[in-house]
């Protein structure tokens, strides 16, 4: 039999792995390792209040249920943190680039303990940040399997945000706790209600080939695999700043969908240009992004992209083929602002056939 794992998110709170322990050991469902991922500064809450030597929370917890810890995998090595472009850890998830990282981190570490086809992994987003439960939950879509459960656990509000309360002890005990109405009282640890609420979830993994399971690959690749390559669409949504390509969706920066939108239109006529070319066109250009900002506090700036060089052309370009490459994966090369020749005549335009793409 394989093992149960149990992979968890945890940020400045982490009350929610003792208290998901206790659920499972109650259900009968004790797992064999643990994996949590977090922050910098999660980790060193970790570290001191669950893992700490001698009065560890974690410990605490297994010794008073009679758990030999012996048998649990579950180490500092087991701490997982995306880093950020300096190889640091990163103490939060603020950017766009920090979610990229961590969306990263969550989907690969999703596919490697699904690997092993024995095992029963539990994933729990109690635990931090929305949008750290918003990646492992993409993550469980992508590559989570029928043997595997998707938690969220629910705890009595006062002893939610009791950090005296780490899970119901043997023994019940006699605490201060904070009421809805914000008063205080004394309260007995054994009405405390712990709820470990099962997710349903619909597994993509058995649509997936099976090439594309055995390295890590950008969630907008796998989800674009499964549709057939002449099906797919490029379809620009200009009132709504976005765009969709084989049913994935992308919300572009206004000045990036206009220079976007005048390659795409040019597609539609087969037509490519040298950055020299480009910036005779700077008026349909503008005028692309001030449609788009009709309303928008956008439509105000003078800079950028309404005062397009070659440089600023080359900047927008890198940043355009990071937007589709991280929505779509690999399938977006033939979306991609590509070029041909050599320079000074180096020509830009877009691969794709122009009956599938529609500007709206």
């Amino acid at each position: 039999m394989g093992r149960r794992i149990l992979l968890a998110l945890s940020g400045l709170a982490p009350q929610v792995i003792t208290e998901t322990l206790y659920c499972l050991h109650q259900q009968g469902r004790m797992v064999d390792e643990i994996h949590i991922i977090t922050t910098l500064s999660g980790k060193e809450l970790l570290l001191s209040q669950l893992l700490g030597e001698g009065g560890g929370q974690y410990f605490r917890f297994c010794e008073e249920y009679k758990i030999d810890v012996g048998k649990i995998t579950f180490t500092e090595r087991n701490i997982h943190i995306p880093c950020g472009e300096n190889g640091k850890p990163l103490t939060d998830i603020f950017t766009g680039e920090d979610n990229e990282r961590l969306l990263s981190l969550t989907t690969e570490l999703t596919r490697t303990l699904t690997a092993e086809r024995s095992n029963i992994v539990y994933f729990l987003i109690a635990g931090g940040r929305k949008t750290m439960s918003s990646c492992l939950t993409l993550a469980v879509q992508l590559y989570g399997r029928r043997q595997d459960r998707l938690f969220h656990i629910l705890v009595s509000p006062e002893f939610e945000s009791n950090p005296g309360f780490w899970y119901p002890p043997v023994q019940e005990k006699m605490m201060k706790v904070k009421t809805c109405d914000g008063h205080f009282c004394r309260k007995s640890s054994s009405d405390a209600e712990l709820y470990l609420i099962p997710i349903p979830f619909i597994s993509l993994r058995e649509r997936f080939a099976s090439d594309l399971l055995i390295a890590p690959h950008p969630p907008g690749t796998l989800l674009t695999s499964l549709v057939k390559k002449e099906d797919l669409r490029l379809e620009i949504y200009l009132e709504n700043t976005t765009l969709c390509y084989g049913g994935v969706e992308l919300d572009m920066h206004p000045a990036r969908l206009a220079l976007y939108t005048f390659f795409c239109l040019a597609a539609q006529k087969q037509r490519w240009f040298t950055a020299l070319e480009l910036l005779e066109h700077q008026q349909e250009i503008a005028d692309l992004y001030q449609q788009i900002c009709v309303g928008k506090v956008f439509a105000t700036s003078d800079t950028g992209i309404l005062n397009l060089n070659v440089e600023n052309f080359n900047s927008y370009k890198s940043k355009i083929k990071r937007d589709l490459l991280q929505a779509f994966g690999e399938s977006a090369a033939e979306i991609l602002i590509s070029s041909r020749g050599k320079r000074p005549d180096t020509l830009y335009g877009i691969e794709i056939n122009q009956k599938r793409i529609a500007i709206m």
